[in-house]
């Protein structure tokens, strides 16, 4: 499997394009629910350019050291009751889309009375069965390495490599040095 490193302008960058999309779309969202942890950057920097001030958070888990688990588990607050609410919900990729499909059928529960349902992601793998109403579309199927999670990706390559080996990969997948260092990633070498 390849990675690519996403830094942080290019997040920036494609959560401006996504946002004037959903502007010249007509959607104004009343809330904005981040999906943790990847989706709540995402969330906050939508928030942020619609003029969102309402924000929720779910928790789902699917993913334990970069291998996907058939299991997904839903942590939420169980007084989310979005009565005639416009919801967008925000996540960083939609891998195989079983997160925010599970996460769709509980929230469609609890929109009651004419509530509208979005979905933002700031990319779509190729093969995933999930499409989102804004989204990024990706060209291949590396792992995207986010800045928010570049400590969690260089621990869990530091299980199956070397500590030299698994700082050149994420070196190679384009984290920049500098950011590795002041995180205390130290090539064995130096």
């Amino acid at each position: 499997m390849d990675y690519e490193y996403v830094s942080w302008e290019t997040i920036q960058d494609i959560c401006f394009i996504l946002s004037e999309e959903i502007r010249f779309s007509g959607f104004k969202p009343d809330i904005i629910i981040g999906i943790a942890r990847g989706g709540w950057p995402v969330a906050r920097i939508i928030a942020d350019l619609l003029d969102i001030k309402e924000m929720k958070s779910i928790q789902v888990k699917s993913y334990e050291d970069q291998k996907q688990s058939s299991k997904i588990i839903i942590e939420e607050d169980k007084k989310n009751l979005f009565i005639g609410k416009k919801v967008l919900i925000c996540e960083d990729i939609v891998d195989s889309g079983k997160s925010l499909n599970a996460i769709i059928s509980r929230i469609e529960k609890n929109l009651l009375m004419g509530g509208i349902l979005k979905t933002l992601a700031i990319f779509k793998k190729p093969n995933s069965d999930f499409t989102p109403d804004h989204y990024l579309q990706l060209q291949n199927d590396n792992w995207i390495i986010f800045p928010w999670e570049i400590n969690e990706t260089f621990t869990s390559l530091r299980k199956q490599w070397s500590q030299k080996n698994a700082y050149l990969f994420m070196q190679n997948a384009g984290v920049p040095k500098k950011i590795l260092d002041k995180l205390g990633v130290q090539n064995e070498n130096t």
